[in-house]
């Protein structure tokens, strides 16, 4: 578990032994690599909205650093060659909830077609040189992604992402579809419906709670962890519980909501735990 409002220098990679290594480029004196392949994917290390040619952050606030990762991004794929589409899902820190929109609207002009990976956001206080966002990216090999559903509120994601037999699940909220708003705001009920609608992916994609390889939780308060870990052993009841990650002190920008999980599950023919 992690519990130190998100504060990470940047985003350290550690590969399976059998991992195949691809052409990556350097990322300096830093104790992590721009971009890591193993086997079908491409793991990118977190970008921030530094300029290459300067070393520092670009001036202009959210928007402008946001265009600038994302610039540094499409460069690191095309130095591999991908691209944007091959992109199957993201996970996105704002040091300032307030700036979602203008992020927001850099982002989707990334993706002109519409077609958008599955994504995971969040708050983090502390990112690596005071940025304003960081962005970090998985992209697959070869490009045949089959994207399911789209985000809250036709949001600029996919609610997942298969290729290469994987599910790539993007963050899920408590977000009631049925009634069209949040979850009431006691943990026990966002917790239900965040795992109801993780089921509601899985059955999408003709998959279920078994295939589920790898959990990220985010949690706005560590205090939240009980009822998480009582609902997830019922919800896992039986079977075997995936790799997760747990991190707490997060920010929404939203007082009730207080829980997020997004996940990678194995495909009928891919890996299996």
């Amino acid at each position: 578990m992690t519990h130190a409002r998100l504060k990470w220098p940047g985003r350290l990679l550690a590969m399976a032994a059998s991992a195949t290594w691809g052409q990556v480029a350097s990322a300096g004196p830093l104790p992590f690599r721009e971009a890591v392949r193993a086997g079908d994917l491409l793991l990118l290390s977190g970008q921030i909205g530094m300029d290459s040619a300067t070393g520092s952050l670009v001036p202009g606030g959210t928007a402008a650093q946001a265009r600038q990762a994302m610039t540094n991004i499409v460069a690191t794929l095309g130095r591999n060659g991908l691209s944007v589409r091959d992109l199957v899902q993201c996970r996105v820190f704002l040091d300032d909830m307030n700036e979602w929109a203008a992020f927001n609207q850099v982002y989707t002009s990334f993706f002109p077609d519409g077609i958008y990976p599955a994504r995971s956001a969040s708050g983090a206080d502390g990112l690596a040189l005071d940025a304003k966002v960081e962005i970090e990216c998985t992209a697959a090999f070869p490009a045949s992604p089959v994207r399911y559903g789209s985000g809250v509120a036709g949001a600029p994601y996919s609610q997942a992402v298969a290729n290469a037999g994987q599910l790539h699940i993007a963050g899920i909220v408590p977000f009631d579809s049925s009634r069209g708003r949040f979850a009431d705001s006691a943990m026990e009920a966002q917790v239900d419906q965040v795992l109801a609608n993780l089921d509601a992916v899985l059955r999408s994609a003709g998959v279920g709670r078994a295939d589920i390889v790898s959990a990220t939780v985010v949690l706005k308060d560590a205090k939240d962890k009980k009822v998480l870990d009582d609902a997830w052993s019922a919800y896992f009841a039986g079977q075997a519980y995936p790799a997760r990650t747990l991190i707490a002190g997060a920010d929404w920008g939203r007082d009730d909501l207080r829980i997020e999980i997004s996940a990678i599950a194995a495909l009928p023919g891919g890996h299996s735990r």
